[in-house]
């Protein structure tokens, strides 16, 4: 069995320079959406005070 990883790819089959990136997508996507996600926690929560 050919091993992947020896002719520059990785196990997702992308060029091994573009691990730093694919993770740092990864983490930014993560950040983002839990930003967004505390937004949203907060306007809903201000919607409920409000229409109390």
């Amino acid at each position: 069995m050919p091993d992947i990883a020896s002719d520059g790819e990785t196990w997702f089959g992308l060029q091994e320079r573009v691990k730093p990136l694919v993770q740092a997508g990864i983490v930014l996507g993560i950040g983002l959406c839990g930003f967004f996600d505390g937004v949203l926690y907060q306007l809903l929560q201000w919607h409920h005070m409000l229409s109390a």
